[in-house]
């Protein structure tokens, strides 16, 4: 597994990912469309990264690893804990309170789930058990406030098992 990091500017991004074999050749092509927020003004949240873990053990190693490598997959199974982890970020300069909330697939709050600062970066973690979860699609909804200002991401998954 590898990371790739590159600055874009503001805005709608897309972005073309091509998967190439040992010999140049391309075995896959994807465009994502992706909206890259403006760090530079107001109140604004970072594109939430998502962590599988079989453990408590396993969640609290991921959580304090700066360099875990998120997953991009959304299917997980009732013994998986999620880890959420996002970067809340104001202009302004001042600290942003962030939380966050289990949604069913209606937008209907199920739980309020536990948000609490990394020990890098500036970034929330966010726990995000499942074993009381049943079969089927869920959100989280993560919200950060400064004041009036207020912005807020879902995030959506699925139980399979």
């Amino acid at each position: 597994l590898s990371r790739v990091d590159f600055e874009v500017p503001a805005g709608a991004v897309d972005l073309d990912i091509a998967v190439e074999d040992a010999n140049a050749e391309v075995l896959d092509r994807e465009t994502k469309k992706l909206v890259v927020p403006n760090f530079q003004s107001g109140l604004s949240l970072s594109t939430p990264q998502l962590f599988r873990a079989r453990t408590v053990r396993e969640w609290q190693t991921l959580a304090a690893d700066a360099n875990a490598m998120p997953l991009t997959e959304r299917e997980f199974r009732r013994t998986d804990r999620l880890l959420v982890r996002v970067g809340a970020n104001n202009a302004a300069g001042g600290p942003a309170a962030v939380s966050a909330r289990l949604l069913n697939r209606d937008g209907k709050e199920m739980s309020a789930l536990t948000a609490a600062p990394a020990a890098f970066g500036g970034l929330i973690n966010i726990d995000a058990p499942l074993s009381a979860l049943p079969t089927g699609e869920f959100l989280i909804e993560i919200s950060a406030t400064d004041g009036a200002q207020q912005t807020t991401t879902l995030m959506a998954f699925r139980v399979i098992s």
